[in-house]
């Protein structure tokens, strides 16, 4: 119903659903720095690993920084670590199998990655405050075929025999759902007008944007640009 937090619907390009119902460990980055949350035990004991690789006192969050390297050189830059590399440390923590669904990430990122290894200049203003991307380690996953079949995925992390008991609880819970839910839950009808929706810039205002940005290219100023509004309205559910 989307009221709890760390839970996620993707649509991979193979034509795979994937529902991540619970999720290990939140890593959001911001500049150069990477935040790494447990969200429950089972994250808790990814991290103490990822903690003891990184030379790192286990806890409950890590903070890892990435600073942006100074070379001019474009190849370096590229291959500098950079905070999707946290990512990589990651799904290493993890001891992943050669099963593609043993261990990986789901998330999102925003324009603001283009920042990685550049030297962009930051933006005047951030109304949303999303951060330059948030990923999860899926804790427990469905995954949709496009023929209909699922498969459920219930991760353990650790050593703990604890982690795999609390998996195998929650892959039980998961089927007990399933079952007793075979027609899914109730969608909402959305509510409101159209004059609901709001946005930041008018039409005659993006408008000399646009006409502000064809003259920088004309000028050899830049090679691109994409400009954007941000539209807002109710959400029903």
């Amino acid at each position: 119903g989307g009221s709890r937090p760390d839970t996620g619907l993707f649509e991979a390009n193979d034509g795979r659903t994937l529902v991540m119902t619970a999720a290990a460990v939140r890593a959001s980055a911001r500049d150069d720095r990477v935040t790494l949350e447990a969200l429950t035990a089972n994250g808790a004991a990814l991290l103490a690993e990822l903690a003891r690789r990184t030379g790192q006192t286990p806890a409950q969050a890590l903070i890892l920084d990435y600073p942006a390297p100074t070379t001019d050189d474009a190849e370096e830059r590229l291959a500098a670590p950079a905070p999707l590399h946290a990512l990589r440390a990651l799904l290493s923590a993890c001891g992943a199998p050669a099963d593609p669904f043993g261990a990986l990430v789901l998330g999102v990122s925003s324009f603001d990655q283009a920042g990685f290894g550049e030297d962009i200049p930051p933006a005047a203003a951030d109304p949303l405050g999303f951060p330059d991307y948030l990923f999860w380690v899926p804790e427990s996953l469905a995954v949709i075929e496009p023929n209909g079949a699922a498969r459920l995925l219930c991760a353990a992390f650790g050593p703990d025999e604890r982690q795999l008991n609390d998996a195998a609880t929650r892959l039980e819970a998961s089927l007990a759902l399933t079952s007793a839910t075979p027609h899914g839950p109730a969608v909402a009808k959305p509510s409101g007008a159209a004059s609901d929706v709001s946005a930041d810039l008018d039409d005659a205002a993006y408008a000399a944007i646009v006409a502000q940005a064809k003259e920088a290219i004309a000028a050899g100023e830049v090679y691109q640009i994409v400009p954007s509004r941000t539209f807002s309205a109710p959400c029903p559910d």
